[in-house]
Parts: structure tokens; sequence; C-alpha cells
């Protein structure tokens, strides 16, 4: 099986108010979907959820488990299963971009990358480094940088390593990044 990045805008709105304001009977429903999708929660799981919904999301000072955990919550509120309707989720990309893609547009620029590089492995909410954890989430702002680095790369005077990928990145990079530009929109991407 292919990993893909998948591209996603959401309501910033909504997300904050998911995401650090919701009441305990959010928290429970919230519980019960995730349960009733992903199987028994570990203890981690129903913890990271209690805490990111009612207190917001915080990686500083968490431990790699609860980080992990962290992560796997964050990947499954923005699916269908999860709060993808509350969270007015609207996908931007008809296909994928394998990291591959995304480590040749790296190559090409042959300068720091800071935002593009988190769509190689990913980077975890709130933080400027990129991790192993198979989600990113642009701000409006990052997405607006972003997608200027994504241009300067296809704009390198390096050869393609096949010649569609112009068009590739085009359709299922470009124009979703501008889609959520002209929104002013972040960007959650996933991995999977």
């Amino acid at each position: 099986m292919s990993y893909s990045w998948s591209f996603h805008s959401f309501s910033d709105e909504a997300f904050h108010n998911v995401f650090g304001r919701s009441s305990p009977e959010q928290v429970s429903e919230f519980l019960e979907l995730a349960a009733s999708d992903l199987g028994d929660l570990s203890a981690e799981i129903a913890h990271a959820s209690r805490s990111m919904l009612m207190s917001g999301i915080s990686y500083d000072g968490v431990s790699p488990q609860a980080s992990r955990a962290m992560d796997e919550v964050l990947r499954f509120a923005f699916s269908p299963e999860g709060l993808e309707a509350q969270l007015e989720v609207k996908p931007l990309s008809p296909d994928g971009i394998h990291p591959a893609v995304i480590a040749e547009l790296v190559r090409r620029l042959n300068a720091p990358t800071p935002l593009l590089a988190a769509l190689l492995r990913g980077r975890r909410y709130g933080q400027a480094e990129p991790a192993d954890c198979e989600y990113c989430i642009f701000r409006p702002d990052e997405v607006s940088a972003v997608l200027k680095e994504i241009r300067n790369a296809c704009a390198a005077s390096e050869v393609w390593s096949a010649e569609y990928m112009p068009d590739l990145l085009q359709e299922c990079l470009i124009e979703p990044f501008e889609v959520a530009v002209r929104a002013g929109r972040p960007v959650f991407c996933v991995l999977s």
C-alpha cells in the first residue's frame, strides 16, 4: 500500500470551539464515536481526548507515548467518523501526493523549506519542527507561505523526475492550497 498526503480545509473558529471549549457531554460523545471506530480506547487516548477537547492542544511537556495518543486523536477528529462535520472539513485535492513528491520539491529548492518539510513526515500542532506524526495543520498565514515554497520549488531549473510532475503538482497541491488561501482557511494535511 502506498501512502499519500491528502489536504482538507476547515473552519478555524469551529476548530477552537471543539479543541478547548468542549463540554463534558461533548467529550463523552467524542469518546463514544472514537470507541465505535477505533475499538477499545487506551487510557492514553481517552486522557488525550479529554484534555485536548476541554483544555486545547498542547504537546509541551508531554511524553512520547502521550504525543502519539494525541496524534491519533487529531487524525480521528478530522475523519468522517470523527468530527469532520463539526469542524466544517472540506476536501481540497482530488488525489493524494506521495511523500517522495514532496521530497523532490524540497530537493529542488536547495534551501530551507520549514513548512514544505512538514509534509515529509508531519508536524505536530503548535510545533515548529517536523515530527513523525503523519499529519500537520497549516494556519492561514502558513498556507500562503507553504504555497510560496511550493511555487518556488516548481520554478527551479532542475529537471523533474517524471514529466507528469508539474501537472500533478498543479492539480493536487497548488490548486488546493490556492483554494484555501482564497477562503482564508487553515489546512489539515494527513498521511494515510
